[in-house]
């Protein structure tokens, strides 16, 4: 090997070192399976009449962050956004306050925005017309927001679009029931409960195509190779669990499947980079579970290395999460 001489070879290793720090430096952050990930992490969402609105995440590898959210009432229908840096919800207004012997009168739902990095709550739209919304989600591009509601007078739930900046608010499709799904990247498709089963439909035509019975929630992988859906047991008239497992679906052929395994899985979330699957289990070990009626009984945090199929709890997420509950991955650096 030649010797390096001179003032100049001592400069180019300065550089070739500071380089190697650098990169080390911006590869630290650890995976929950112990491997480097993006600054991306497990994070809930909680609220309710006797506990302030925060947002609890949980960093690998450090103690969980709360976030307190200075909301003006509770979130009703929620969603973080694909990039991890904010929450689309819906909340309640009241038209005319409560008085003696007459209940609140309720205003339209109102649409709003919580930015995570810095929080910040701003108002996108009040939703006028509507009775209600059902069920929310941020579109891949998150650009749109697409919502199930009823419109004043009516019963049956049609699905929405409005813009995120809170323009071109519009009816997409008349009866289309009132569960919302993952969406397709390409933002033309969603799998939306039908029957027993659930089914990819057709935003622009609402033509469905069934996946099967007895299978519950999905979403698809930004990378839009793969649906992941549960596959809940059937009903049986013996008092056993329903269990409830992931199975991966290739969305290129929809009849090649793979078994994740579980066996109380609930929800299905894709990490931003397709890697990891975020869930929650019902376990025995937390205090008030029924096996035979879950409910709103408290559930662990788990994450799943699509790769490989290995689990893994996320520390400090143990019994602290309940069905109720919204989870989802949130930036780091929109955290911090």
């Amino acid at each position: 090997m030649r010797r390096l001489r001179g003032s100049n070879a001592v400069k180019r290793l300065l550089i070739i070192a500071a380089v190697l720090v650098f990169t080390s430096v911006t590869g630290l952050s650890q995976s929950i399976d112990g491997k480097a990930s993006p600054s991306y992490a497990p994070a809930y969402y909680s609220g309710t009449q006797s506990e302030a609105p925060r947002l609890v995440v949980f960093p690998p590898g450090r103690a969980q962050v709360v976030i307190p959210l200075p909301l003006p009432s509770l979130l009703r229908f929620s969603a973080f956004t694909p990039d991890g840096r904010a929450i689309f919800a819906t909340i309640n207004t009241i038209e005319s306050p409560r008085t003696d012997g007459h209940p609140a009168r309720l205003g339209p739902p109102r649409l709003i925005r919580v930015d995570l990095g810095p929080v910040r709550v701003s108002t996108v739209a009040d939703l006028v017309g509507l009775e209600s919304v059902l069920g929310l989600v941020v579109a891949p591009r998150q650009d749109k927001i697409l919502f199930t509601g009823a419109w004043k007078g009516e019963t049956s739930c049609n699905l929405f679009e409005i813009a995120a900046s809170g323009g071109d608010f519009k009816m997409l499709l008349r009866n289309f029931g009132c569960g919302v799904g993952g969406i397709s990247p390409d933002g033309r498709k969603m799998l939306v409960k039908r029957d027993l089963g659930l089914a990819i439909v057709d935003l622009a035509t609402g033509d469905a195509v069934q996946l099967g019975d007895w299978l519950g929630p999905g979403a698809w992988s930004p990378d839009g190779k793969w649906i992941a859906v549960l596959r809940i047991d059937p009903p049986s008239e013996a008092l056993r669990p329903r269990l409830s497992r992931t199975v991966l679906i290739d969305a290129n052929d929809l009849s090649l499947r793979r078994d994740l395994g579980g066996e109380s899985d609930h929800s299905t979330i894709w990490s931003p980079d397709s890697r990891y699957l975020l869930y929650s289990e019902w376990s025995g070990r937390c205090l008030g579970h029924d096996a035979l009626d879950p409910g709103p009984t408290p559930l662990t945090l788990f994450t799943i290395n699509v790769e490989t199929g290995k689990r893994s709890a996320v520390k400090g997420s143990h019994c602290k999460v309940n069905a109720y509950l919204k989870i989802g991955w949130v930036s780091l650096d929109a955290v911090q």
